[in-house]
């Protein structure tokens, strides 16, 4: 019986703290590479070590994944390198137009023509 109420209350809970650490994903630019694409998350996470920590009890698996939704950072999509910046910011505009990188936004260049 208790370990029945351990997986409902690890089942509900385990949700919640992956929707918890969720980065935005907005379009960057690298200082390290020069890529312009939306950033990615990187996160140590390890999802079978993470179902063994939180089915060994709830408080490991707790801790675990609220560790991991701590030391997740957003991502350059091409390098991984944390360095990076938005491209709308006066530095990711500068860093474009030394990389000859075309910023403008998807629905601004289809009107063009």
């Amino acid at each position: 019986m208790h370990f029945l109420l351990l997986l409902v209350l690890g089942l509900v809970l385990w949700p919640i703290l992956h929707s918890v650490g969720r980065l935005t994903h907005q379009t960057v630019i690298c200082r390290n590479c020069g890529t312009s694409a939306r950033s990615v998350t990187v996160s140590p996470r390890q999802l079978l070590i993470e179902l063994l920590l939180w089915f060994s009890g709830l408080i490991p698996g707790v801790i675990y994944t609220l560790w991991c939704n701590h030391v997740m950072y957003e991502a350059c999509a091409k390098c991984k390198s944390r360095d990076i910046v938005p491209v709308d910011s006066p530095v990711g505009r500068k860093l474009a137009a030394d990389t000859l990188t075309d910023v403008t936004p998807m629905s601004e260049s289809l009107g063009r023509k």
